[in-house]
């Protein structure tokens, strides 16, 4: 394989744009691997779970024979967190709160 790209969108897919003709992708969290074999030089990896990151793999064949993989890493966006408030403390000061994201794998928050 001489090029992987890939492009993510706040959905949960992945496109990745290829010159080789086998996809594998497993994801980090989990030991589930999916195997493509196609002619096209582009796929869409879909129904991907927010949060995850996947390793993508692409081989070239020839005559049943893999190459090595051209390997690369993808993160999915996770969901962002739900019922965000923010409440008066003090003159200075405010609360804010809110609820963890819906089927999603995050480790931490940023509030800026």
């Amino acid at each position: 394989p001489t090029e992987i790209r890939t492009s993510i969108s706040p959905s949960s897919a992945v496109e990745l744009n290829t010159t080789s003709t086998l996809a594998n992708y497993a994801t980090k969290a989990a030991a589930e691997s999916v195997t493509t074999v196609t002619v096209d030089s582009h796929l869409v990896l879909e129904e991907l779970y927010p949060g995850a990151g996947y390793e993508v793999k692409v081989f070239a064949i020839s005559h049943g024979l893999r190459s090595e993989p051209h390997a690369y890493f993808q993160a999915v966006y996770p969901h962002p967190p739900r019922k965000l408030s923010i409440e008066k403390v003090t003159s200075t000061s405010v609360l804010v709160r809110w609820e963890p994201p819906l089927d999603s794998l995050f480790s931490e928050y940023s509030i800026r």
